[in-house]
């Protein structure tokens, strides 16, 4: 995959993980006291795409100018953070909370 790409990409996670971020800030502020996972979620999730995102730019651009053992960090923590953002997908998908605020839970 070619740097133009891999750019891309990255622009997309770090958009999408502002925009997720943001988002739960406003589902914070508007007060839903139900659904509190659901914006912890969504502010976790943006984190977690901000930081991937900021971690492949560093990969893309500065990997030249990093040691050895920086650059095996740098690439620990970015597989480290797709993974956790997995993890959080899966369980948030394994979970069955429904969170539209018209659905009600069935146990």
């Amino acid at each position: 995959m070619n740097e133009t790409a891999r750019a891309v990409f990255y622009v997309i996670g770090l958009a999408g993980g502002l925009f997720l971020w943001f988002k739960s800030i406003r589902a914070r502020r508007d007060g839903n006291a139900n659904h509190v996972p659901r914006w912890s979620l969504m502010s976790a999730a943006g984190l977690l795409s901000v930081i991937w995102s900021a971690l492949g730019f560093i990969l893309l651009y500065s990997s030249t100018n990093l040691t050895p053992r920086t650059l095996y960090v740098v690439q620990h923590l970015k597989t480290l953070l797709a993974g956790a953002a997995v993890g959080l997908l899966v369980a948030v998908l394994m979970s069955g909370h429904n969170p539209s605020p018209t659905s009600q839970s069935k146990i």
